[in-house]
Order: structure tokens, then C-alpha cells, then sequence
């Protein structure tokens, strides 16, 4: 099926190539403190590794959550599909690959297990807080504990103090 397009096949995808290739690209972002943004590239045998055709960096800051990354995500996804479909319809694209020795990937089903928080580790102030507006995502699950068997979820809100 990749070979029927003559130029192949281009996809979107929510993450800074080659940073969070795979899935919960938010929620890596912020837990790995990665680079992070939108980028266009060409559909390959493999998952999200295909060459890169176009990028936007978004920066993010301590108020981001995982929510707020991918509201941000597909507002530049957008944007980026705009600025680069010109080019794609004259077939006038660069192509770049990625270096995936720098990048990260990640499955599925590691999300649950890192979204536990293990009570009696020691975890720095940032790494936690990092873990926990990742996971902040209203209408998804988020980080939880568990003690005397009950589970508890814990979502958090950083704002920036004003003067």
C-alpha cells in the first residue's frame, strides 16, 4: 500500500521528530521534559519513523498539563498542514530523516504503570510535579495511588503568581 501513491504517503503527527514518536506524545513530553511540537513526515514501514517534511516547535511552560499540549498540538497541526500543503501538491518537498537515536518511543500500555505513584519512593519536587500535569487531562484518567486498598487519583494545577 505505501508504494500505490507516487509521492508517497505524508501524515501529522503531535510531537517534536524524533521525540515521542508512538503514543501520549503530551504526556511524554512533559515527564521526559523533551522538545516538543508538531511534525509532517512520510508514512514508512516502520511506526513514526519515516522522513520529515516539515516541524513546529511549541514551547511549553510549568502551567502546560497534558490537556494543554494537545490542544496546542492540533491548533499547530493545522498551522503546520497550511503552511506546507502548497509544497506537497507542487511534489517541491525536502525531505530529512530523523535521527532516532536521539528520539524516544513509547507504547500504549506503558502510560498506567508510570502513572503510578509508588507512595514510599523518593521522587525530586520537579520530577513529580512533571508526572503529574502530565496526567492532567480532564475527561482522561489520571496519576494514582493506592493505599489500605483504595485507589486515589491526583490531578494538579500550576499557576504562575502574579505581582
Amino acid at each position: 500500500m505505501l508504494t500505490l501513491p507516487r509521492g508517497g504517503f505524508v501524515n501529522t503527527h503531535p510531537s517534536l521528530r524524533p521525540y515521542n514518536r508512538g503514543t501520549h506524545y503530551n504526556f511524554w513530553a512533559l515527564v521526559e521534559q523533551a522538545p516538543f511540537g508538531v511534525s509532517m513526515h512520510f508514512v514508512d514501514e516502520g511506526v513514526d519513523t519515516g522522513d520529515l517534511v516539515a516541524q513546529l516547535e511549541i514551547p511549553y511552560t510549568w502551567e502546560d498539563t497534558g490537556g494543554s499540549l494537545r490542544a496546542k498540538a492540533c491548533d499547530a497541526m493545522v498551522q503546520l498542514f497550511k503552511e506546507t500543503y502548497p509544497l506537497l501538491r507542487s511534489g517541491k518537498i525536502d525531505r530529512a530523516a530523523q535521527d532516532l537515536d536521539r528520539g524516544t518511543f513509547h507504547l500504549a500500555n506503558e502510560i498506567e504503570a508510570a502513572s503510578e505513584i509508588q507512595l514510599d519512593q523518593s521522587y525530586s519536587a520537579r520530577k513529580l510535579l512533571n508526572l503529574l500535569r502530565a496526567r492532567t487531562f480532564p475527561g482522561y484518567p489520571s496519576c494514582w495511588f493506592s493505599e489500605d486498598g483504595a485507589e486515589y487519583e491526583v490531578r494538579v494545577t500550576v499557576k504562575r503568581k502574579t505581582k
